[in-house]
């Protein structure tokens, strides 16, 4: 059988950042398979740029425009696989559950955000915070002590998950839109359970980005899913442990 896979990186990543899961998993087909991998880079990463604000849906297009360009991608006598990390996989779960991917493809979801982080103590306590701090920000803005309020901004972005990510973008201002735009979308359960394709749902169990129980949802509201959970892994799984994601994948595949 011929494989075509696509490999879509997490934030602030690029094409070489799934390099290593591509290489490990190329060398466990056997020689003279027919395999071709393409490594996406989506705007705003790598040596890709990024002229306009972005959305989930506006980077779910930057993908189907690349998968069109694909040799045979809509030939079901191909295995067509899409490997999607954190926000990759986010994309790859708004793509299928709006019908946009060929049925017969297969995903790969590994540590994918895209599940409201409705149960998170922190979010909650974020919100919180924000409510307390929007004021005191402008306060301290009006006294002249900015050093101050840059401080306790810094501080105070330390309570969410990834708001750190977000700072750092100041100097990016398309990018940081961009940014707020993907953290505040999610994919309803009712969307979920529209996904026709079989999925493999791999998750590291000590992820603090996107925790091990957004895994268990995906995997009760897809209906063709299988969920892996890979003990001591951490939300960077297939960066540090491609050859165990490798494995899986393949072993997933030949099933």
């Amino acid at each position: 059988m011929r494989h075509r896979f696509v490999f879509i990186h997490g934030w602030g990543g690029s094409r070489n950042s799934l390099g290593a899961l591509a290489k490990e998993l190329q060398r466990l087909f056997p020689q003279g398979s027919d395999l071709s991998l393409y490594m996406l880079e989506l705007p705003g990463f790598g040596d890709t740029p990024i002229v306009e604000e972005l959305n989930l849906k506006a980077y779910g297009k930057f993908v189907l425009e690349n998968i069109s360009l694909i040799d045979g991608a809509t030939d079901d006598s191909i295995q067509l696989v899409f490997i999607g990390h954190s926000v990759g996989g986010k994309i790859l779960l708004q793509l299928a559950s709006s019908a946009n991917l060929p049925t017969h493809s297969q995903l790969v979801l590994i540590d994918s955000s895209g599940i409201n982080p409705k149960n998170s103590l922190k979010k909650n306590a974020f919100k919180f915070i924000s409510s307390l701090y929007a004021p005191l920000k402008l306060l301290l803005l009006r006294l002249g002590l900015g050093k101050l309020q840059d401080f306790l901004q810094r501080v105070f972005y330390k309570f969410v998950v990834r708001a750190r990510d977000y700072e750092k973008l100041n100097d990016k201002p398309l990018l940081k839109t961009t940014f707020k735009n993907i953290i505040e979308e999610h994919i309803s359960i009712e969307r979920l359970q529209r996904i026709a394709q079989k999925v493999l749902i791999l998750w590291g169990a000590d992820d603090q980005v996107t925790p091990a129980w957004m895994a268990t949802e995906l995997n009760d509201n897809i209906k063709n899913s299988e969920k892996i959970i890979i003990p001591n892994g951490k939300h960077g799984l297939p960066l540090q442990q491609p050859e165990l994601c490798a494995k899986y994948i393949f072993n997933f595949l030949q099933n």
